[in-house]
C-alpha cells in the first residue's frame, strides 16, 4: 500500500495558463477531488507503485483530468457539444476553453491507503484554496453552474469556500448571483456507480426499461444527467 507516500496534483494550472483561456467566458465549473495514483507526482515507496505508474499509458487516452479509458467524461462532453473526441491534452483544453468549461480538483496534495481510485482512500494534506478565487472571479461574469463528480468533492468545496452543504442540488448566491451547485454521478464505472443518485435524478422511462431488461443503462443515465446539468 502507498500509505505515507505524498502525492501532488500534476495539472491543476494547465488550463488557466493555456493561450486561448478567457477568464470571463467560464459558464460551468466541474470539480473533482484528486487524480488516480498512476498519474500523480510522487516518489513511489514500494515497487508496485513504480509498476502502476509505468503501465498507465496502456490504460489511458491521455494524462489529464478523466483521461482513463474506463472514464466516460470526455465521451459525455463531446456528445454534448457535438464535437470529435480529443486526441491529446491540448485538444482537451481547447474543448474546455471554447465551451466555457473549467476543470479543477479540491485537493492539491494527499496520501492514500490503497492504490484504488476511491475517494475514501484519500487523506488530504492541502486543499485547493484557489477554488475560492475562481468561484468569486468567474461569478462576476458568466458562471452559472458548478458541478461535482462526487459527494466528497462537494463536501470539500463547501469547506474551502465556507458555505453550508445542503445536499446534491442547491443554489448558492455569490456576488449577488444565484449559482446552481449539482453533484453528479461519477463519470467512471457502471450501473453500481450511478444507482445511489436515483433519488436525486430519477430514471427516465427509457432508462428504467433498459434496467428492467437487464440491459446496460448507466451510460444513458449518466449522459442525460450530465447533459441536463452542464
Amino acid at each position: 500500500m502507498p500509505l505515507n507516500e505524498i502525492e501532488n496534483h500534476p495539472f491543476l494550472n494547465i488550463q488557466e495558463e493555456s493561450n486561448d483561456f478567457i477568464f470571463e467566458n467560464i459558464r460551468t465549473m466541474i470539480i473533482g477531488t484528486f487524480p488516480i495514483y498512476e498519474i500523480t507526482i510522487s516518489n513511489p515507496i514500494i515497487n508496485s507503485g513504480v509498476i502502476k505508474k509505468q503501465e498507465w499509458s496502456q490504460r489511458a487516452y491521455f494524462k489529464y483530468f478523466y483521461g482513463s479509458k474506463k472514464n466516460h467524461f470526455w465521451n459525455i462532453l463531446c456528445q454534448f457539444f457535438e464535437i470529435p473526441f480529443p486526441n491529446d491534452i491540448q485538444e482537451c483544453i481547447s474543448i474546455l476553453n471554447h465551451n466555457g468549461v473549467f476543470l479543477t480538483d479540491t485537493i492539491t496534495s494527499t496520501y492514500r491507503n490503497e492504490f484504488d481510485s476511491a475517494d475514501s482512500s484519500l487523506y488530504p494534506i492541502h486543499y485547493n484554496s484557489r477554488i475560492t478565487e475562481y468561484v468569486y472571479g468567474f461569478s462576476q461574469y458568466d458562471l452559472r453552474t458548478i458541478c461535482f463528480t462526487s459527494d466528497l468533492a462537494k463536501s470539500h468545496f463547501c469547506e474551502i469556500i465556507h458555505c453550508e452543504n445542503l445536499g446534491r442540488v442547491q443554489e448558492l448566491v455569490i456576488n449577488g448571483k444565484s449559482i446552481t451547485l449539482k453533484t453528479l454521478p461519477s463519470p467512471a464505472g457502471n450501473g453500481r456507480t450511478v444507482k445511489h443518485y436515483f433519488n436525486t435524478y430519477p430514471l427516465s422511462p427509457m432508462e428504467s426499461q433498459l434496467r428492467s431488461n437487464n440491459q446496460k443503462f448507466a451510460n444513458a443515465y449518466r449522459n442525460r444527467v450530465y447533459f441536463e446539468s452542464i
